[in-house]
């Protein structure tokens, strides 16, 4: 039976929040694409991670800027780059991304699990902090199979974007901040932790924001899932 689509009311302080989300069915991840909010507030999220270097300099910009943001690296960069990612992890949410990058829908249900249930394995060995039950699927590639091994490793939502920057497909540097500065209130905006491009434009794409009269929050903070850094920055 198709499951209905379904509106999820959440509390999150100071903000309520509603999910704009796929059909919600018990043992399936949900899968979110934005918030629908009354506040001007946007999350920003950081894939892959296969640039330790430019990760930090991702990091030097957000603090600069006073902005926060979520890391979703998966678990073989992380491993290749142990301290960088134990010192976002400090500071940062860090969400799932599976643990090599491969195009879950054409894999049989064991790896996907194991893509998924490994990460998470790897990346909090490696932080020593739990990671925020939070999965993305690389290529926003997913099926019920993906949402229901999502769930069973323990990640009930499933985190997509509204906004997408197009820092990975070799867009100009004008093309990609033109994509990223689309984000509306609720809004999840997807970058990259690696191409030379995300480095170059983010700082260009915070201040839009802020001049906007935005906000940024984390992934958690805008689904409502605790999370809190170790330290502040």
């Amino acid at each position: 039976m198709r499951a209905r689509r379904t509106w999820i009311a959440l509390v999150v302080a100071p903000m309520a929040l509603l999910l704009a989300i796929t059909p919600v069915m018990a043992g399936y991840a949900t899968s979110v694409r934005r918030v629908i909010t009354d506040q001007k507030v946007i999350a920003l999220t950081f894939d892959d991670g296969w640039s330790p270097s430019r990760t930090l300099q991702i990091d030097s910009i957000l603090q600069h800027y006073g902005a926060t943001a979520t890391f979703l690296p998966y678990a073989n960069t992380a491993d290749d780059a142990p301290s960088t990612w134990r010192y976002l992890a400090r500071h940062y949410p860090i969400a799932n991304h599976t643990t090599t990058h491969r195009k879950l829908t054409t894999l049989g249900v064991a790896t996907i699990y194991w893509e998924i249930a490994n990460a998470r394995k790897v990346i909090e060995g490696i932080t020593g902090r739990p990671m925020v039950r939070i999965f993305r699927p690389p290529y926003m590639a997913y099926n019920d199979t993906v949402r229901y091994e999502a769930y069973r490793a323990g990640f009930k939502v499933m985190a997509l974007w509204s906004v997408d920057s197009g820092d990975s497909a070799g867009l100009s540097d004008t093309q990609v901040y033109n994509r990223a500065i689309q984000g509306n209130r609720g809004g999840i905006v997807l970058f990259h932790a690696g191409p030379a491009v995300t480095v170059r434009v983010l700082p260009k794409v915070l201040a839009y924001y802020k001049n906007h009269g935005f906000a940024f929050v984390t992934l958690p903070n805008l689904l409502g899932i605790p999370w809190s850094p170790a330290t502040t920055l």
